[in-house]
C-alpha cells in the first residue's frame, strides 16, 4: 500500500500496482465512511490515522473491480506530507557516515567513531542530534532544487523519514512504533558553506540558511504505510547524480534507531500526526567527494519500497 498526493488538488491517493485513486472517493464508491463532499488530505487521514487506516485495508480488497483509476505515470505527484507541522533530522547517524566525514575532513570538530585521532565513540554516553528543518524547504519528489545565488557547496543526505500517526509527548522508546504512522523518503539538501558562519564564530554552526532554503527538502513520492513498508531495519537506500551513483548504504546502519529518536524528541517537543522525523543519512556526499551540485545537474535517488525520486537542480529565479 502506498500513499500518494496529487499536485494541483492536493486529493490523497491511494496506489495499488500503479494505478492511482482518490482516497475520499473510491470510499464513497465502495460503500466505506467518508466525509460527505469532502475531499481528503494526507493529513486528514494521519489525525485519524488508525480508521482511516483500517478503512484503507478494507478498500484495497475491493480495488479489483473498480475502473475509476488513473495511472501514476501520468499524474503529477506532490510531497506525500505537504506542509509536515514539524521536521525533526537526526545528525551524524550512521556510522560509516561519520567516519567517511572525517576522514575527508569535512567537519573535524566531529568525532569519529572508534578508536580514531584519540577519540572514543560511546553509544551509552552520548544522545542523538536532532535539528529542525523549516517545512516551507519541502518540494515534491520530481519538482526543482533551486541554488540560491552565492550558495557553491550545496550537497545532497538521502534520508529515511518517519511521518508522525498520533499525539505524543515523552514516548518511551518501546512504544514508539505506535506513534509512526509510515515512511517517506526524503533529501535534506545541504549548504556545507553556509553551516558555519564567519561573521559569528562564537556561535558555531547555522542550520538554518544552510538547510532551510525554499526546495531544499525534496520528500516523496509516497507514504508508506508501517505495516506495508518491510523491514525498515534493513532497507537499501541509494542516491544518483547525473546517473553516477554517489550513496549506497542500509537503514542497518543507523546508530540510534528509530524508536530512540522518537523518544529523544518527544521528551523536548510534543510529537503530532503530520509531523516527519528524517533519520540521519548515510555515506556518499558531497562533502566526502569533493562533488557539489550544479545548475543541470540532476540527482535520483530510491530507498527500498519508497519510489523513486528526480530532481532536477537550477539556478534560483528571483
Amino acid at each position: 500500500m502506498k500513499i500518494a498526493t496529487l499536485k494541483h488538488h492536493g486529493h490523497a491517493a491511494l496506489i495499488e500496482q500503479e494505478k492511482l485513486y482518490i482516497i475520499s472517493s473510491a470510499l464513497q464508491r465502495h460503500g466505506l465512511p467518508a466525509p460527505e463532499g469532502a475531499t481528503l488530505t494526507t493529513l486528514d487521514l494521519l489525525t485519524d490515522w488508525q480508521r482511516y487506516l483500517d478503512l484503507l485495508v478494507k478498500l484495497r480488497g475491493q480495488l479489483d473491480s473498480d475502473e475509476h483509476y488513473q495511472l501514476v505515470a501520468e499524474v503529477e505527484l506532490a510531497a506525500p506530507v505537504l506542509r509536515p507541522g514539524k521536521m525533526l533530522f537526526a545528525g551524524a547517524n550512521y556510522y560509516s557516515h561519520i567516519r567517511q566525514f572525517g576522514q575527508a575532513g569535512g567537519q573535524a570538530h566531529m568525532p569519529q567513531f572508534g578508536q580514531t585521532g584519540g577519540q572514543t565513540f560511546e553509544k551509552s554516553k552520548m544522545n542523538p542530534y536532532l535539528f529542525a528543518k523549516l517545512p516551507d524547504s519541502v518540494v515534491g519528489p520530481y519538482d526543482q532544487v533551486a541554488l540560491p545565488v552565492g550558495y557553491e557547496q550545496v550537497d545532497w543526505e538521502l534520508e529515511l523519514g518517519l511521518v508522525i500517526g498520533q499525539v505524543g509527548r515523552s514516548i518511551k522508546a518501546e512504544h514508539a512504533l505506535d506513534y509512526i504512522a509510515g515512511f517517506v523518503m526524503i533529501n535534506d539538501i545541504t549548504a556545507r558553506d553556509r553551516s558555519r558562519r564567519q561573521d559569528w564564530p562564537m556561535l558555531g554552526s547555522d542550520w538554518f540558511i544552510s538547510k532551510s532554503v525554499d526546495t531544499f527538502c525534496p520528500m516523496g513520492p509516497y507514504l508508506v504505510p508501517k505495516g506495508f513498508a518491510g523491514e525498515y531495519h534493513d532497507l537499501k537506500a541509494q542516491l544518483w547524480v547525473n546517473e553516477q551513483r554517489y550513496q549506497d548504504f542500509n537503514t542497518s546502519d543507523m546508530i540510534y534507531q528509530p524508536e530512540e529518536l522518537i523518544a529523544w524528541a518527544s521528551a523536548v517537543s510534543t510529537l503530532r500526526p503530520g509531523d516527519v522525523l528524517a533519520t540521519g543519512s548515510g555515506p556518499g556526499n558531497g562533502m566526502a567527494t569533493g562533488r557539489w551540485l550544479q545548475p543541470g545537474d540532476v540527482i535520483e535517488a530510491e530507498i527500498t519500497g519508497l519510489g523513486r525520486q528526480k530532481t532536477p537542480v537550477v539556478a534560483e529565479q528571483l
